[in-house]
């Protein structure tokens, strides 16, 4: 491949074989430490093989990561979203958490083992509907009552509008850093910051052998 041409590293394969190969366990870890907060101590990305199996265009971007969080599996569902629909319906702030209940349902008929479920959203465009002005957005779906758990399992939502982190360059924030990778990684910050940041450096390193390939 061309590597004077530049790829973007959101693209739908580039995109899975970064975050979701086997074997790049500690580039999804640092990752969704920074969208999360929280450390994780183990990380499994087998279950992309269940997802695999399914059509092309219902596993576009996207990535899964079976995680432990304070002694407690957790699964990621990491999606790229560009130009995808569903049902024919660009997706929205409607949408978004119908279509994540979709993808759990798709692999649960794969895996019948439930776990704490959170779907990390990175947006190429900003989702109509989301008045919030900073680019990470955090939100569970609840019962009326407050329920964690309406549908037998926790359900949360990380939404990431990238066009948003624009003009962010001087604000350290190690997600920010993720979101630069993934829109530029040629840009000066990414070049900085893989030397402080052993899993973006990892991601950096892939991306790069992906293109010489």
């Amino acid at each position: 491949m061309n590597t004077n041409c530049m790829v973007s590293p959101k693209t739908d394969k580039i995109f899975r074989e970064i975050l979701g190969r086997e074997g790049n366990e500690e580039i999804a870890r640092g990752f969704l430490e920074s969208v999360t907060g929280k450390k994780i101590t183990k990380v499994d990305l087998r279950n992309n093989q269940l997802l695999g199996q399914l059509p092309a265009e219902e596993i576009h971007g996207l990535v899964d990561v079976v995680a432990e969080i304070e002694g407690k599996l957790h699964s990621f569902e990491i999606c790229i979203l560009d130009e995808q629909i569903f049902n024919g319906i660009q997706l929205n702030s409607n949408i978004i958490p119908w279509y994540g209940a979709y993808i759990y349902a798709k692999l649960a008929e794969k895996n019948v083992e439930q776990k704490r479920v959170t779907y990390v959203f990175l947006s190429a465009y900003n989702i109509e509907g989301i008045k919030q002005p900073e680019y990470h957005t955090s939100w569970a779906l609840r019962s009326e009552e407050g329920e964690t758990e309406i549908l037998g399992y926790s359900l949360n939502f990380e939404l990431i509008e990238m066009p948003k982190s624009q003009g962010k360059e001087e604000q350290e924030d190690t997600l920010l850093d993720w979101v630069y990778f993934l829109e530029n990684p040629e840009c000066e910050r990414v070049k900085e910051k893989i030397w402080t940041n052993p899993a973006l450096k990892s991601a950096y390193e892939t991306y790069q052998r992906i293109l010489e390939e």
